[in-house]
């Protein structure tokens, strides 16, 4: 189902350029209240509507005819900002790098920069959308922490191909973003992760998955919980992230969850994720979704004390790309070379204007953040 890989593995260049493939950088900030920001940059992201059909209807499609970038700022238990820009495959471009060079993506102006050396990883983010239905974006996203060593040690390798590994996964971060007048800040922890496989997640064997990471003051837990198609045990993965960057293995009869609830759209959702380690227990809420969609959503996690904080995702496979929800899902999607949905702005940008903006219909493309 998923093959865990250390830090310093290359994401496999194939993935992109072969039909069916995908591959994705993954950044969150959170901070001691819960609010916080994600940052997604891709080829061939799951998500985005029509790819998943296409290969199901035996026409895979190479990832690099679809890039896209995902921007999305959270604050009180809900959702501030969002967007989620699909490029034209001429805008985006991946330098690759490793120890001691620098790793570039660009995503028109948007400029993601990411170094790796003396066991530390510095990632920054020059964001800069301009769209012609939604208002610039303009700001950044900085993180730095420790490399987390040896993240794969003590996993089987697997057959799947499908492969994630945290590459910073206890540093610390802030980003501002800058829209229709208004800044929105946040300071707190930061953690940086890369997904990649050759074929598409409906085709990897998993019915469903729940992942997971918290940190605290002090160091941080990441996990999948992820059930497999047509039954069987249900497979954990867990790990903590210490601040001197050595990985520990959790063992799975040690993790376990409890509760479960019915979002909107249909996707059941844990209410609680617990791990338990001799006289340790750590036990996370999942709160109500700060997004939600007919095969995901995201929630910010916490402990009952409050000093642990993070996000969680359910994710469930084989809804993705379904053509009853396609269109619903084509409405949140920013298309740059146009043809979007008329109801965009009502999903896209700014949660506070959404409507106003929805009436207006202007262009802003030559507009100022």
């Amino acid at each position: 189902m998923i093959e865990l890989v250390d830090a310093l593995q290359q994401t496999a260049r194939e993935c992109v350029e072969r039909a069916g493939g995908f591959a994705w950088w993954y950044a969150d900030i959170v901070d001691d209240h819960g609010n916080g920001a994600v940052l997604i940059w891709s080829w061939g992201l799951p998500f985005l509507p029509g790819l998943m059909d296409a290969t199901r209807q035996g026409k895979a499609q190479a990832a690099a005819a679809w890039p896209s970038l995902n921007v999305a700022f959270y604050r009180d238990g809900r959702q501030e900002y969002y967007l989620l820009q699909q490029f034209d495959p001429a805008e985006a471009h991946w330098e690759p790098g490793g120890p001691g060079a620098e790793e570039v993506w660009r995503f028109g102006s948007t400029v993601i920069r990411r170094s790796i050396g003396e066991g530390r990883v510095r990632l920054e983010a020059a964001i800069d959308c301009k769209q012609a239905e939604l208002p610039a974006l303009r700001g950044h996203l900085r993180l730095e922490g420790r490399l987390a060593q040896e993240f794969a040690a003590g996993e089987p390798a697997g057959t799947t191909g499908h492969r994630w590994g945290v590459v910073a996964g206890l540093g610390t971060g802030e980003v501002e973003l800058l829209t229709e007048g208004l800044s929105l800040k946040v300071a707190g922890r930061g953690y940086h992760d890369r997904n990649w496989a050759p074929k598409q997640l409906d085709q990897l064997g998993i019915a469903s998955w729940i992942w997971l990471r918290a940190s605290s003051a002090e160091r941080t837990l990441v996990l999948y919980l992820l059930q497999p198609e047509g039954g069987g045990p249900e497979r954990l993965i867990g790990r903590w992230l210490e601040p001197s960057g050595e990985v520990r293995r959790i063992e799975p009869d040690c993790i376990s969850r409890s509760g479960s609830r019915r979002d909107r759209y249909g996707v059941r959702m844990a209410e609680q994720v617990t791990v338990s380690e001799g006289a340790e227990i750590l036990t996370l809420t999942l709160a109500a979704p700060v997004e939600r969609g007919p095969f995901y959503l995201r929630s910010a996690v916490s402990d009952a004390a409050g000093g642990w904080r993070g996000w969680a995702e359910t994710v469930v496979p084989e809804r993705i790309d379904r053509a009853l929800e396609r269109p619903l899902v084509r409405m949140a999607v920013h298309l740059r070379r146009g043809g979007n949905s008329f109801w965009l702005p009502l999903f896209a940008g700014l949660r506070r204007s959404r409507i106003a903006r929805l009436l207006m219909r202007r262009n802003y493309a030559a507009g100022g953040a």
